[in-house]
């Protein structure tokens, strides 16, 4: 979490990012180390909130639709940490 937050200045982010900071720290905490193989996956279910599962398994959930915007919207949303990579998790030219 505090290197995401000294590599990102929050000024890059938007204000419902910067909103949703406090969410990040026990976000951040669900994950764990890898090997190869491992595999992350992050959802956003309605009922319950934005999930981290490792290798089909949960870990935690954050719950509101806004976290999830904010999130997901790092790399997918309409500024983006890199347009690029977006077009590319996207599949898009």
């Amino acid at each position: 979490y505090s290197r995401f937050l000294k590599r990102f200045s929050l000024r890059a982010f938007s204000t419902p990012l910067r909103l949703c900071v406090k969410c990040l720290q026990p976000f951040y905490g669900f994950f764990r180390d890898v090997k190869p193989g491992d595999r992350y996956s992050i959802n956003y279910l309605p009922e319950k909130g934005t999930e981290l599962r490792f290798n089909e398994n949960p870990l935690g959930d954050v719950p509101g639709a806004d976290f999830a915007a904010a999130y997901f919207g790092i790399w997918l949303g309409d500024e983006p940490i890199s347009t690029g990579f977006r077009d590319r998790l996207l599949d898009t030219d």
